[in-house]
């Protein structure tokens, strides 16, 4: 719930942060998303290997995500699309992504 509020406090400070010409706004979701990206493609591949090592260690208690749960979190639509997050943190740059969009 906290984390929520200051997150869209920190939104709506950005909002108004942000010239109305769709240009800027355009041009900063491109860079947040040049600078998110990668790291968050990473963080996928270290986690689905991860959870690769462990289906093999322990097969009885391991679950590998879907390919199209990682192809959704690749997208940042893993709510829209009702998968579970890989990572409990991605719900942020899912909101984030949201906010830009809208």
């Amino acid at each position: 719930m906290g984390e929520d509020l200051v997150g869209q406090a920190d939104l709506v400070c950005l909002a108004h942060a942000l010239d109305v010409d769709g240009r800027v706004a355009g041009r900063f979701l491109l860079r947040r998303l040049v600078r998110l990206t990668p790291p968050l493609y990473v963080s996928i591949a270290v986690g689905v290997a991860l959870a690769w090592v462990e289906a093999m260690l322990r097969p009885q208690t391991a679950q590998l995500p879907s390919p199209a749960a990682v192809v959704a979190h690749l997208f940042y639509a893993q709510d829209f699309l009702g998968y579970p997050a890989l990572n409990v943190v991605y719900w942020t740059l899912v909101i984030e992504i949201q906010f830009y969009i809208a």
